[in-house]
């Protein structure tokens, strides 16, 4: 089995479509030499998964999600630990904190408890799938938080990498 299939169930379910990639895409990107995908596992049971770029300079975590059966038992939090330890600043998205969204805050508040910082710079993720549109989201960083020019470089690099539009390459 690929790990894309094994991974492909919990990611549909904890991102929204525009979020994400279709299961085709996601399958290119994962020949990416840049790209890594990281299992965790239990017996038979997928536990969660992490898929991340590591761009020399810092680490894009892309998609970091745990099976809904366990959540709240300290996963993710070992998951980032474990990316911090590549000591490399550490970059990710987030949904702007809304007081009306639960999620949104629980999601940002599990990250700042992992030592992330929400910057206030003006982001928009491109699409990441031919019917999606442009979302607006918030960056957090770790070990902090990030100045002008390093937005600009994180970015730049994200736009021209991770927001190709590989449903318009060739296989």
């Amino acid at each position: 089995m690929l790990i894309i299939d094994k991974i492909w169930p919990i990611m549909e379910s904890s991102f929204p479509y525009n979020e994400r990639r279709t299961f085709e895409d996601q399958k290119k990107i994962f020949n990416r030499e840049n790209f890594f995908c990281k299992t965790y596992e239990q017996g038979n049971d997928l536990l969660g998964f992490i898929t991340y770029w590591d761009f020399g300079d810092f680490i894009y975590v892309e998609h970091l999600a745990s099976n809904k059966k366990f959540r709240g038992k300290g996963l993710g939090g070992k998951i980032l630990d474990e990316l911090k330890a590549f000591n490399k600043l550490i970059v990710l998205e987030v949904e702007p904190p809304n007081k009306h969204d639960i999620f949104t805050l629980k999601r940002i508040g599990f990250y700042e408890r992992n030592g992330f910082l929400l910057n206030e710079y003006h982001y928009i993720q491109p699409p990441l799938n031919p019917h999606s549109n442009e979302t607006e989201l918030k960056i957090m960083t770790y070990p902090n938080l990030i100045d002008n020019k390093t937005m600009d470089l994180v970015r730049e690099t994200l736009y021209n990498n991770v927001y190709i539009k590989i449903w318009e390459m060739e296989n």
